[in-house]
């Protein structure tokens, strides 16, 4: 029983560091999308106050929409973190596969 504890210790110990990489990642996701919306809402200043303000709508929808996702991928990560694995292995291969295609 000892061996079977040991793998059962070891397997909380990795799900736990994956769902806290996954949460990591959640979060420097959402820190450089919330970075870009701050920096296009900069850039607009120079813009017509109508342009200005569905500038700015359009940078906090950004903002609130990542938020939303770190927010699901967090969650997603703790209860299922061999699920969020393999969706995050499926979307790399299809991004390399996309990007792939467009060189």
């Amino acid at each position: 029983m000892g061996s079977l504890d040991t793998s059962r210790e070891q397997m909380q110990d990795a799900t736990g560091a994956v769902a806290n990489r996954a949460s990591t990642m959640a979060d420097q996701i959402g820190q450089r999308v919330s970075s870009t919306a701050d920096r296009v809402a900069d850039r607009i200043s120079g813009l017509p106050a109508a342009a200005q303000e569905k500038g700015r709508a359009v940078a906090d929808s950004t903002k609130e929409v990542a938020g939303n996702m770190r927010d699901a991928l967090t969650d997603s990560a703790r209860s299922q973190p061999l699920t969020t694995i393999a969706l995050a292995i499926g979307a790399g291969f299809l991004l390399g596969a996309i990007w792939k295609a467009g060189r």
